[in-house]
């Protein structure tokens, strides 16, 4: 502005032991065994405690012969009904325990006119195998991305902006004040955003700033000191926008920069006595990049010349000195991009060499100590991108590696624990842009997938929980 996953018997029905040799003449039956038991076929006398009956009727189209004996050899017809056990002890088989109180029956039907066997059984069917297909995840594909406190913006090659993460004063713009976890399409025609602490901005197409959110200082240039939760226009020909975090910045087509908000520490550079101002206020020209820090503000001219103005505690200014500027004043020359910290800033010379200064108490200036300094210094080559993240600094070099240094508290940088980087590290490969606010950071990979590592407790990734992470994670819609 950045996630899947029996074994099945068959019940087989007893076979008979002999056939049919012919279904008017039936002459005895097979010797039938149990585990403790004799049968005796048919035409032996029945026994007191096992009793098979054996009934041979005359055919008729309706008739029925019952016989222990299902399998048929035959040229013609019969219908064999074969039974499992039931509660009222019927059971079809030509071997069963035999009880006192079994019955066992086959019928056999007159043959039919069409000659066909048919075969009545019982089976039980295999449990039904239910298949839960893990779902197709698609990535999130962005061309830019922006971070703010608790926050992203995503937009998309059709320029739709997509917010996802903290909103309970109306920074997302959605019209209330509710948290989302999922990235949100929210507006169309939209080229960059920013944030600050408490408010947005988002630049249209046509030039025209939206703002949203906190406005207890005029950060959103209303006139007014009301807060918003629905995007509104606040000025035309923009060309691009900065945040610090309350205060806001603009540049206009013609190269004239324009300020809003808090100015205690003198961030907006008015020269004046001002506290804060809720209008709109021209002030440098000839500005071709802007960028905000927390209380201090930075301005790339177009000969190349950096200028900047605000707090200047931690020597984030690189003046020499650690006295606050109320007035811009130029620092640096041969810049091509800027970018303001929480208490250091960088700066990107012509020749792909990254510039720092200000705080370094968590290495986000990648010096190898913690040493804040006052004074801009060398600290990296071969760089083609850069941004701040509150306390802990990204690049992109050349060959399209992420290299970062800084605080790690919330695994903000991607490599797996919390560890501060006090020199710059390697962390990513094939980057092409990258975006950091306090805790969490996004990069967008070169087939535009969107990636995130850090704090999420707001939702912030827009991966539909709030689940943090230390390595950098895919983002899908």
């Amino acid at each position: 502005m950045s996630v899947i996953f029996l074994s099945c018997s068959d019940k087989r029905m007893p076979t008979p032991s002999t056939h049919l040799q012919n279904p008017e003449t039936i002459t005895s039956l097979p010797t039938e065994t149990s585990l403790t038991n004799t049968h005796t076929p048919v035409t032996s006398e029945p026994t007191p405690t096992n009793t098979h009956t054996f009934i041979t009727l005359e055919p008729t189209p309706t008739s029925t012969y019952t016989s222990a004996i299902s399998e048929l050899t035959s040229t013609n017809t019969y219908t064999s009904t074969i039974s499992e056990p039931t509660p009222t002890n019927t059971q079809t088989s030509t071997t069963l325990e035999p009880t006192s109180t079994y019955t066992y029956t086959s019928t056999i039907s007159e043959p039919s006119a069409t000659d066909t066997i048919t075969s009545t059984s019982t089976t039980t069917s295999s449990p039904t195998l239910t298949h839960t297909s893990t779902p197709i995840l698609t990535p999130f594909f962005v061309n830019k991305i922006k971070a703010a406190s608790g926050r992203s913006f995503a937009i998309k090659n059709d320029e739709t902006l997509w917010v996802t993460g903290y909103n309970e004063t109306g920074e997302l713009g959605t019209g209330d004040y509710i948290n989302r976890n999922k990235w949100e399409q929210i507006l169309t025609g939209i080229i960059d955003a920013s944030g600050g602490y408490l408010h947005s901005l988002a630049l249209k197409n046509d030039g025209t700033l939206l703002a949203t959110g906190k406005n207890d200082h005029g950060q959103l240039g209303t006139g007014d000191l009301t807060r918003r939760n629905t995007w509104t226009e606040v000025l035309t020909g923009v060309s691009k926008i900065a945040c610090g975090d309350y205060h806001s910045l603009a540049l206009k087509n013609e190269g004239t920069l324009w300020v809003t908000g808090k100015n205690y520490d003198g961030q907006l550079g008015i020269s004046e006595q001002t506290l804060s101002t809720n209008k709109w206020t021209q002030l440098l020209t000839q500005v071709s990049a802007i960028s905000g820090g927390d209380r201090h503000s930075m301005a790339l001219k177009t000969d190349g010349t950096l200028w900047v103005t605000g707090y200047n505690y931690s020597g984030q200014l690189g003046t020499g000195d650690n006295t606050d500027r109320d007035a811009w004043t130029q620092v640096l020359t041969n810049v091509i991009a800027i970018a303001g910290g929480g208490s250091n800033s960088l700066a990107l010379k012509s020749d792909g060499t990254l510039w720092g200064t200000g705080g370094n108490s968590a290495g986000q200036l990648g010096t190898g100590n913690t040493e804040d300094t006052n004074t801009w210094i060398q600290i990296l080559d071969n760089v083609n991108s850069i941004a701040t993240a509150g306390s802990s600094s990204l690049s992109i070099k050349n060959d399209g590696t992420l290299w970062v240094t800084g605080r790690n508290n919330e695994g903000q940088l991607g490599f797996g624990d919390y560890i501060y980087r006090y020199e710059w590290t390697e962390s990513q490969p094939e980057v092409i842009a990258i975006a950091g606010a306090l805790g969490h950071n996004l990069i967008i990979k070169n087939n535009n997938a969107l990636w995130g590592s850090g704090f999420n407790s707001s939702g912030q990734f827009g991966t539909g929980n709030n689940t943090n992470t230390n390595i950098w994670i895919p983002i899908y819609e």
